[in-house]
């Protein structure tokens, strides 16, 4: 399992100017420092469970999941990362997606 941050604010990596001029503009997003965090999981195998998304907000928007990974799931959180209740939620989704039992057990590095 894995806890990443990605950001959805692009960064310009160059602004094009006429040479010589002084007045340069620059380009800033409007938001600032807006992520989504992901859990992903994957096997040695190579088998994977869908990802837990994780946004920073209020209130969830459908919307916001519309191309995600069949039988991802979404949560909100005010921080936009992990918490113990996120991380049940995420815990209920591998048990389910990978059908543990007493007799067939997992090991999750």
């Amino acid at each position: 399992m894995d806890e990443t941050g990605i950001t959805n604010v692009l960064i310009p990596s160059k602004i094009v100017a006429s040479k010589g001029a002084r007045d340069v503009g620059c380009m800033k997003s409007g938001e600032r420092r807006k992520r989504v965090t992901v859990l992903c999981t994957n096997s040695a195998p190579g088998s994977y469970i869908p990802p837990m998304f994780i946004f920073t907000r209020k209130r969830m928007a459908e919307d916001l999941m519309t191309t995600a990974p069949s039988d991802s799931i979404s949560v909100c959180t005010d921080t936009g990362w992990t918490d113990d209740i996120t991380f049940m939620k995420w815990i209920k989704q591998f048990i389910m997606t990978t059908k543990q039992s007493p007799h067939e057990k997992h090991l999750m590095i």
